[in-house]
């Protein structure tokens, strides 16, 4: 009556159109698809790793925890690591009869490796990060399968892909 239904009319055209304009210029299916299919890989992942459903998850997550605060306790009862204002972690080891100190800041963000499994399909995630470090360059030092007393090591990435590293390749992300 007013011409007010003329002008929700346009309204709602010109945000559909603006909708599509955003979602052809910024490629969201892709991302979406990209960010639907890693997180189904890292499911598969975890659901392969850690027994069977939801008291598997339940149950390895338990125990990481307890290992995570077993470690903060033990570290801080021994005096061996010191967390500074500034993000950087000092450590103290002792190799020798020496006493050494290493200052470490970590690099933020999640682990560019998921899973990792060995020739006999082992799960060693674990040990291959506490390789891979907290600055995530290998502690500067070179690894190999043979290495690490296995014929292969497999490296489960972020977008899904595997990567396996066989005999004497240096293991590299």
């Amino acid at each position: 009556m007013f011409g007010f239904e003329y002008f929700t009319g346009y309204f709602a055209l010109l945000s559909f159109l603006v909708f599509l304009f955003v979602l052809w210029n910024y490629r969201l299916p892709q991302r979406i698809g990209t960010s639907l299919q890693t997180i189904h890989t890292t499911h598969s992942l975890l659901v392969q790793t850690s027994g069977t459903g939801i008291l598997g998850h339940a149950w390895n997550f338990t125990k990481r925890y307890a290992q995570y605060r077993w470690v903060i306790l033990r570290d801080r009862i021994m005096g061996n690591v010191t967390l500074h204002a500034d993000g950087t972690t000092e450590v103290n080891y002792a190799s020798n009869g020496r006493v050494y100190t290493y200052f470490v800041k970590p690099r933020r963000g999640p682990s560019p490796i998921i899973a990792a499994f060995d020739d006999k399909s082992e799960f060693k995630t674990d040990y291959i990060i506490s390789l891979y470090g907290p600055n995530r360059d290998w502690h500067g030092r070179e690894y190999t399968a043979k290495s690490l007393d296995c014929k292969s090591i497999t490296l489960e990435l972020p977008s899904g892909d595997s990567t396996t590293f066989n005999g004497s390749e240096v293991i590299s992300i």
